[in-house]
């Protein structure tokens, strides 16, 4: 007797211990309340995303108890206010173990047709039919709410962008019942909105009003001979000058050579790019884009000024501009060519344009760099091709896109023009040199090609 006593009670406790072992080992995990509400009922009601669950885990153990028990106990454990309708029934069957107990519930409802609904810091447990009428209805009490809230207007005035602009950012942010409007004459806007609403519009409009930066565009547009490359140093790989290390030493590193002896002396050979241009001889013309960088505009001010001093280069003109942030900057110079046409309603004089033009469009990236679209065009009257008195236009153009950083000067070349000219010198043998077949070897000729490259240097510069 007292062996079967002592028998009936240990099944007891076996029993306690397998409906309790779930609160007793969540519990020791359960997280705070603010833990709690992070996780999203709406998960096990609609399945609209992949949850993330970040409850205690521990073990479920599950034999026919009743759903609404379940409910209640894992409540208990996440420590949230529940609330469970009429609607909810059934038995739970499982064994989980070291299981969240957030996903437990989401197994739960999903198992059983029920859904969560959140109000403030109650969650509603309920069928999901019941859940999605809940919902209907709070987002009707909602919108209604926001129909009957009182509107009120402010304006806002646009420093530095364009009302206009501003106006089309906003529009996605305003309430049904909200209304803009844009004043151009003020460059501002006049928004009618609930007051919550409309503090929100004003840190939209402060967040996209704000000053475009300058960049100045230096450039200088140069011409030279064949050897203006070799007097400049522009050879790929000879050398090479580093910017500020940072460190005490070596505060710099140079590979190769640059000497500048006076500010109009000699130019020692120092490479830096190469720019060939292969153009065969009698050629009118060939056009070829070569991209390379100089690390600084002070020692490319010395180097053209000395070479200039020589005659091996000539700066045609060093114009400067400044354009904002993603804006086209274009710097032109050349003369207008008046030629005629002949129509049934008599002669008309026209004009084509003969101009060196360069057109650049800076983007500032999000490092501090410049992108820079670069559009280079040479076009000069050509009497080769002259239609009776009036010269063909000799058109020279070339496109590309570069990534500089700020102050870093970027060099353009390949533009060149070849021009031969033959002539008979007057040096020759007296008598033989007029003898029929046999005179050309007793008399010399001159026959000279002269190749012209326009080569472009620009410098971008961030200047607010």
């Amino acid at each position: 007797m007292r062996v079967a006593k002592e028998f009936i009670s240990f099944c007891i406790v076996c029993a306690v211990f397998v409906f309790c072992a779930p609160a007793l080992s969540a519990a020791q995990n359960a997280p705070d309340s603010d833990v709690a509400w992070a996780f999203d009922f709406r998960y096990s009601s609609f399945g609209a995303d992949e949850p993330v669950y970040r409850g205690g885990k521990g073990t479920f153990i599950y034999k026919g108890a009743d759903t609404r028990e379940v409910i209640m106990q894992i409540a208990q454990i996440g420590g949230f206010n529940i609330i469970i309708t009429g609607d909810v029934s059934g038995t739970v069957y499982m064994e989980l173990r070291d299981v969240p107990w957030d996903q437990v519930l989401s197994i739960v409802l999903a198992e059983n047709g029920l859904g969560a609904f959140v109000e403030g810091n109650v969650v509603k447990i309920s069928s999901l039919e019941n859940i999605s009428k809940r919902r209907r209805e709070a987002s009707d009490t909602a919108q209604l709410v926001e129909k009957t809230e009182k509107l009120v207007s402010k304006q806002f005035f646009v420093n530095y962008a364009t009302a206009r602009d501003i106006a089309t950012g906003i529009k996605p942010f305003l309430t049904k019942q909200g209304r803009i409007s844009v004043d151009e004459r003020t460059n501002s806007l006049a928004v009618l909105e609930t007051r919550l609403n409309i503090a929100r519009i004003g840190g939209i409009v402060k967040s996209l009003d704000k000053p475009t930066p300058k960049i100045l565009i230096e450039s200088r547009i140069v011409q030279a001979g064949t050897d203006f490359s070799r007097e400049l140093g522009i050879q790929w790989g000879t050398r090479y000058t580093s910017k500020n290390t940072g460190a005490r030493f070596p505060a710099s590193i140079q590979v190769g050579r640059t000497r500048i002896d006076t500010a109009f002396g000699n130019v020692d050979d120092g490479f830096i790019v190469d720019m060939p241009a292969a153009v065969g001889t009698g050629s009118g013309g060939v056009l070829g884009v070569v991209l390379g960088n100089l690390a600084g505009t002070f020692d490319l001010d010395i180097r053209l000024s000395a070479l200039e001093d020589k005659g091996k280069v000539k700066i045609l003109s060093s114009p400067k501009i400044i354009t904002v942030d993603n804006s086209v900057a274009r710097i032109e110079q050349g003369i207008s060519i008046p030629f005629s046409t002949v129509s049934e309603q008599g002669t008309k004089t026209e004009f084509a344009d003969a101009t060196l033009s360069l057109e650049v469009k800076p983007k500032i990236t999000n490092d501090g760099n410049i992108f820079m679209d670069i559009s280079i065009t040479d076009n000069s009257p050509d009497a080769t091709f002259a239609v009776g008195s009036q010269p063909s236009i000799r058109r020279n153009e070339a496109k590309t896109r570069v990534l500089a950083e700020d102050g870093e000067t970027i060099v353009l070349g390949g533009i060149v023009t070849t021009t031969t000219t033959t002539s008979k010198s007057s040096s020759k043998v007296p008598v033989l040199s007029s003898i029929p077949l046999l005179g050309s070897i007793f008399k010399s000729s001159k026959r000279q090609t002269v190749e012209r490259e326009l080569i472009l240097f620009i410098t971008p510069r961030i200047v607010s």
